[in-house]
């Protein structure tokens, strides 16, 4: 009767453990593939960010310095906070909102050829941000960044000064031509 249970209970420990083995294997290979694919969007989304900040920085001319200050902004960003999915999800949003207030910036620049108002703009915002590492943590990612990153926005007296300049040019344009035009009449 022993040797009866123990042929039966061997066995099925064996297999308990086989399938726990196998069952633990499995859950380690998905947390590695969770991990990579995490690691990949991190990398992806700092990619595209710095990037934007390279094309940003070169067409606008700004420093060196100013660049690299804006680099920390994604490379710090998991330095005091863990990497989860959401604060991965957290991460691909702050860094997109950036871009785009950078490519908004550069779109006035070209739009009005309004190298200086880009430059206040990007000054103001960089002086903002934290001088030192530790400044860099999840309470200035969740709340200040946001803030700081309406100081980007151009201002709407900016615009109104722009646009004025721009009208201006083109009356003086229309002047010069109707003062030319009498001219030629005047002179046949």
């Amino acid at each position: 009767m022993l040797s009866s249970i123990a042929a039966i209970t061997i066995p099925l420990l064996l297999l308990m453990f086989l399938a726990f083995f196998i069952f633990e294997n499995n859950r380690k290979k998905h947390l590695a593939a969770q991990k990579l694919a995490l690691s990949t969007r991190i990398s992806d989304a700092k990619n595209s960010y710095k990037v934007d900040v390279e094309r940003f920085c070169e067409e606008t001319k700004l420093a060196t310095k100013i660049r690299d200050q804006l680099y920390t902004i994604a490379n710090n960003y998991f330095v005091y906070q863990s990497i989860s999915e959401d604060s991965v999800a957290v991460f691909e949003i702050t860094v997109n909102k950036l871009s785009q207030s950078y490519s908004q910036l550069l779109h006035h620049f070209n739009d009005h050829d309004d190298l200086e108002t880009v430059h206040e703009r990007i000054e103001l915002f960089v002086d903002n941000l934290p001088t030192q590492p530790r400044g860099y943590n999840a309470g200035f990612y969740q709340n200040s960044l946001t803030t700081l990153n309406h100081l980007l926005m151009i201002p709407e007296s900016a615009l109104e000064n722009t646009d004025n300049d721009e009208d201006s040019s083109e009356e003086k344009v229309d002047d010069n031509s109707s003062e030319q035009e009498y001219e030629q009449v005047r002179s046949a």
